[in-house]
């Protein structure tokens, strides 16, 4: 699919082997939007997935990466994920859950406000 370039088809498959692939047009757009903006790459951990695979990874049971309206980048360095959240709010992506080592992505649901959160698994700063 050259819609996808730059991401593969890998990316937009879901990660089990089962080759389900669906591609939402405005999450793509904001996405393609994003990663040109970004001097980083960021590779998507997961885009879709089947209900079997989902229920594997331990997703949530209405995950929107069943309908591939929400995907995964990989993320584990502070800089690049500072980077990477900036052009995606830019690309006008704002329902995002930032975790340990990635940064969840969704499309808006008919939300009138977009919101960014952390995960529960990152510990805050301490100051001594």
């Amino acid at each position: 699919m050259d819609r996808l370039i730059p991401f593969t088809e890998t990316e937009a498959t879901c990660n089990c082997g089962c080759g389900l692939m669906i591609i939402h047009d405005d999450l793509l757009d904001a996405l393609l939007i994003a990663r040109y903006m970004s001097p980083y790459a960021f590779p998507i951990t997961s885009w879709v997935r089947c209900e079997k695979w989902n229920r594997e990874v331990g997703g949530a049971f209405k995950s929107r990466h069943l309908t591939g309206q929400a995907v995964d980048i990989f993320c584990s360095n502070d800089q690049r994920r500072y980077v990477i959240l900036s052009c995606l709010m830019k690309a006008g992506l704002d329902e995002i859950v930032i975790g340990p080592n990635d940064i969840h992505v969704a499309e808006r649901y008919g939300l009138e406000y977009g919101y960014i959160k952390m995960d529960s698994r990152i510990r805050p700063l301490t100051r001594f």
